[in-house]
């Protein structure tokens, strides 16, 4: 599906319907998946495994990630500071996109290199680098991509 299939219209109070007319595309179902990290289901979520997260990204595949993204509107370029990610508990998890790197997993020069879909012209070609531990793995899934075959 496009933009254009579904505008954006909230901002008017509009809320739009899903039409699920539109047919399955070769290699997008997923046949099953699990999370990469524990689940965070609580109101704090500050003790995320992030050396298991990089483990997924690096031997596995690039995990799917719910953030809070309330604050990512106005970035642009650099590393996103966790001081600056908002909170980071179960209930303010409001966005999910996909984690496809990082560089160091350790001390305050660390950053996840994570994929937005908002367009290349946003952040760093349609990315946002967010310092390690800037309450972004909260809810941390990786899928198995399912490839149909047949006609």
């Amino acid at each position: 599906a496009t933009e254009s299939d579904y505008p954006y219209s909230s901002g008017r109070g509009v809320t739009g319907k899903c039409d699920d007319s539109f047919s399955v595309v070769e290699g997008t179902n997923v046949a099953s998946w699990k999370y990469a990290t524990p689940a965070c289901t609580t109101r704090k979520c500050a003790d995320q495994d992030e050396d298991t997260l990089a483990s997924t990204l690096h031997d596995v595949a690039p995990p799917s990630i719910c953030v809070n993204a309330e604050s990512w509107q106005d970035y642009t370029t650099g590393v996103r500071k966790s001081s600056s990610c908002g909170g980071n508990g179960y209930y303010s998890l409001d966005y999910c996109v996909q984690l496809i790197g990082y560089n160091g997993i350790s001390g305050s020069d660390g950053y996840w290199i994570v994929r937005n879909s908002w367009a290349d012209d946003w952040g760093v070609d349609g990315m946002i680098h967010l310092q390690n531990i800037a309450k972004m793995d909260s809810k941390a899934v990786r899928g198995s991509p399912f490839h149909q075959s047949g006609s």
